[in-house]
């Protein structure tokens, strides 16, 4: 919906998934920076994906337009939220947020391939911080690495494909940087990466090939646990095939049809792992 620019659908669709599964808040800040962008944009601009920005200032009639559409985005978000929630309002709110939003566990599951796995054999965060500290010290690193993206989506919401990068940045910064990750949270950056080997397999294809091969192996512990050995190196194995031979067909200029087949080959392959 949001490249089709139906923004009231998008928002609710979002907001349906975010309380379904609170991971997917780790796309929250591109949804809210490119809605937000989008809105102030002049009819013309937003509706054509490859326009240039206005040097301009916005008139104040534009800057209306923006107001009324950012009003609607919000209500429709709490109109949503306040559906769901209507059961648990207000007995249960407490509780359902200390359920959603478990801060009393540990940094991390496991093994998970994050900053704060990876400096724990020589920097031990919860010997040298309390744990409100040390959550609080993740949301601001947090916010800090998705902050970047946020402000670009903001400045350049005129082209889609901006969107799809700030939903792959933001993902990856709340899952390097974010307090209680799980190992199968890679996936969340994962999805938007493979949107763009999809749209722009040229420009994309060996980063993204790149990052699924590195996100499997991140993933081991977790699989290994579940006894999945076999099957896992087995995957890895053809993944690692068929990207090699679709970057290099790519290069070479061969026919769309087998570069097509080859990417949803691979994406299926990544999908049984």
């Amino acid at each position: 919906y949001i490249l089709r620019e139906r923004y009231i659908l998008a928002s609710i669709f979002f907001t349906l998934a975010l309380n379904y599964k609170q991971m997917c808040l780790y796309y929250s800040t591109s949804f809210f920076f490119f809605l937000l962008g989008v809105s102030f944009l002049p009819s013309s601009s937003s509706s054509s994906s490859s326009s240039s920005s206005s040097s301009s200032s916005p008139s104040k009639i534009e800057v209306k337009q923006g107001v009324k559409r950012v009003m609607k985005i919000g209500i429709t978000v709490i109109v949503v939220f306040a559906i769901i929630w209507k059961p648990w309002i207000p007995a249960h709110v407490f509780q359902l947020l200390h359920r959603l939003f478990p801060v009393s566990r540990g940094l991390y599951e496991d093994k998970v391939a994050n900053v704060w796995c990876a400096i724990s054999p020589f920097l031990k965060l919860k010997n040298q911080l309390s744990h409100s500290n040390l959550v609080r010290f993740c949301i601001a690193t947090t916010l800090i690495s998705i902050a970047p993206s946020g402000i670009y989506i903001l400045l350049r919401p005129h082209k889609k494909m901006n969107f799809i990068i700030a939903s792959a940045c933001s993902s990856l910064g709340f899952f390097l940087f974010s307090f209680q990750v799980h190992e199968k949270s890679i996936l969340l950056p994962w999805l938007p990466i493979a949107c763009l080997m999809t749209l722009s397999p040229s420009k994309y294809s060996l980063l993204g090939h790149f990052f699924n091969l590195s996100s499997l192996f991140s993933m081991y512990p977790l699989l290994e646990k579940d006894g999945l050995k076999i099957p896992y190196f087995t995957a890895m194995c053809l993944y690692f095939y068929f990207s090699v031979t679709t970057i290099s067909t790519s290069t070479s200029s061969t026919s769309l049809t087998s570069s097509s087949f080859r990417s949803r080959l691979i994406l299926t392959i990544q999908m049984m792992v």
